[in-house]
């Protein structure tokens, strides 16, 4: 499975989800309830991770072009900036 599909299928997972929430809480089924907290949970989980893989692949795309830019003498204005983004990253 691609990692493109992957995602694409985790967030109609939390989709869904968020569907089965909205519709126990409307019905008012306490044992339905205490089963959409632990899909509230699985929904935070997936965002989390997704989030993470994210910030995963945003960082090694950075750290790429600073990498294949290291050579150059001198620093264009942008290469600046992404050293500038890439150090921020670094701090969160």
């Amino acid at each position: 499975m691609k990692l493109e599909k992957a995602k694409s299928f985790l967030r109609k997972k939390i989709t869904v989800n968020d569907a089965a929430i909205k519709e126990a809480r409307k019905n008012g089924d306490l044992n339905l309830i205490e089963l959409t907290n632990d899909l509230d949970t699985e929904s935070k989980s997936i965002e989390k991770v997704l989030q993470a893989l994210d910030d995963s692949i945003c960082k090694s795309k950075i750290r790429k072009f600073i990498e294949e830019n290291s050579y150059k003498d001198t620093y264009n204005f942008k290469t600046v900036e992404v050293n500038k983004l890439y150090e921020l990253l670094e701090d969160k």
